[in-house]
């Protein structure tokens, strides 16, 4: 009987069968997270991304209009354009609503004040850096003083919710500057 123990036990311990179900049932749960979280990662980036060309568009925008240098920083551009940025910014149109989720690019981002509009102007001897390449000292063409809009967003990331990483406390911060153009 103490024999047929011991063979029994070491038959056990030789036995092979399982194994695979074994190891996929250790493995799983770290594939699932790794899945899931390059999903919610992946998800992230290309937010970012649609966001950073929506800010360039509306600088690019904003570019365009008639701004005036001689007035205070704040009023620079109409109040009523700075509305048409944001919301062209969270749309990718000119008069789109943000409220409506079908216009939004990004469908969580939803609040046009997460967007920043600055204006400065800078003088056209200072403009070096904007309109001359490396090392070289060729001032901009035009006024005395160029306009350099910078249109800047900052809003939490909201996540798929698949994800055990939790992303919650990230945030997509995104800025486009932009030089004024005079046509």
């Amino acid at each position: 009987m103490k024999h047929r123990l011991h063979r029994g036990i070491n038959r056990l311990i030789r036995s092979t069968r399982g194994v695979a179900a074994v190891e996929l049932a250790l493995l799983a749960p770290l594939l699932l997270i790794l899945t899931f979280g390059s999903i919610d990662v992946v998800r992230a980036l290309r937010d970012y991304n649609i966001v950073s060309k929506s800010l360039r568009d509306s600088g690019r925008f904003l570019a365009r209009v008639p701004i005036d240098c001689s007035q205070a920083a704040g009023s620079r551009i109409p109040a009523g354009l700075q509305t048409m940025a944001r919301q062209m910014a969270l749309t990718g149109k000119v008069g789109a609503s943000p409220a409506q989720a079908a216009n939004r690019l990004v469908e969580y981002w939803t609040d046009e004040n997460s967007v920043a509009i600055q204006v400065s102007c800078v003088t056209n001897s200072d403009a070096n850096n904007l309109c001359g390449g490396v090392g070289e000292t060729t001032a901009c063409r035009g006024d005395d003083q160029i306009p350099v809009v910078q249109v800047s967003a900052d809003f939490a990331y909201v996540g798929t919710g698949i994800s055990l990483l939790q992303l919650t406390n990230m945030r997509i911060r995104a800025s486009h500057s932009q030089m004024g153009i005079k046509e």
